[in-house]
C-alpha cells in the first residue's frame, strides 16, 4: 500500500509537471506562429534591399554632381532649399538653381541610364514596401530578428516536446 501511495504521488507529480510543460509548449507554439516568416519572403526582401543598395551606387556614379564653395554670407537655392558654405549635391533629376540677384539656372541631368535607374529604384522600393507590409515588419532588420526568434522558439519547442514525452510518454489527457 505504501509503495502504491508513493507511486501514485510520483505519477501525480509527473502529471503536474507534464501539464505545465504542455502549457509552456502551447505558449511557445503560439509565439512561434506569431514570429513565423516564410524563408522565401525573407530571402526576397534581402535580395531587394541588396538590389536597392547597388542601384544607389550606380545612381551616384552617373548622377550630375553640383559642387559649391560659397563666400561667407552668400547662398543659393536648389529647388527651394538653401545652399551655403561648401558641399555637394547629387542630382538624379532636373533641378532649378536660383542665384539671388542673377536669376535661375535649370540643370538637366542627361542620359537614359539615370531615368532607367530611377524607374528600377521606384519598382524595387514598391516591392520592398509590399514585402514589409506582408511580413508585418518595419524593416529588414526586424524581419531578420523575427526569423531568428522563430528558429530559437522551434529549438525550445523541440526541447519541451522531449521533456513532455519523458514526463508523460502516453500523453496528457484532460
Amino acid at each position: 500500500c505504501v509503495q502504491l501511495e508513493r507511486q501514485l504521488q510520483d505519477l501525480t507529480t509527473a502529471l503536474a509537471k507534464a501539464r505545465q510543460v504542455q502549457a509552456d509548449l502551447l505558449e511557445l507554439r503560439r509565439q512561434a506562429q506569431a514570429s513565423r516568416i516564410a524563408p522565401a519572403q525573407l530571402a526576397r526582401l534581402k535580395q531587394a534591399h541588396e538590389q536597392l543598395a547597388h542601384l544607389k551606387i550606380r545612381q551616384e556614379m552617373v548622377a550630375t554632381r553640383l559642387q559649391f564653395d560659397l563666400q561667407p554670407g552668400q547662398s543659393l537655392q536648389l529647388d527651394g532649399q538653401p545652399l551655403s558654405g561648401q558641399g555637394e549635391r547629387l542630382l538624379l533629376e532636373a533641378a532649378s538653381l536660383e542665384v539671388a540677384g542673377v536669376g535661375r539656372l535649370r540643370i538637366q541631368p542627361g542620359g537614359q541610364d539615370l531615368a532607367e535607374l530611377t524607374r528600377q529604384q521606384e519598382r524595387l522600393t514598391g516591392e520592398v514596401t509590399a514585402l514589409l507590409h506582408e511580413l508585418a515588419v518595419d524593416s529588414l532588420a526586424q524581419a531578420e530578428e523575427r526569423a531568428a526568434r522563430f528558429q530559437t522558439l522551434q529549438a525550445e519547442i523541440t526541447g519541451k516536446e522531449g521533456l513532455l514525452a519523458s514526463h508523460a510518454p502516453r500523453g496528457v489527457e484532460g
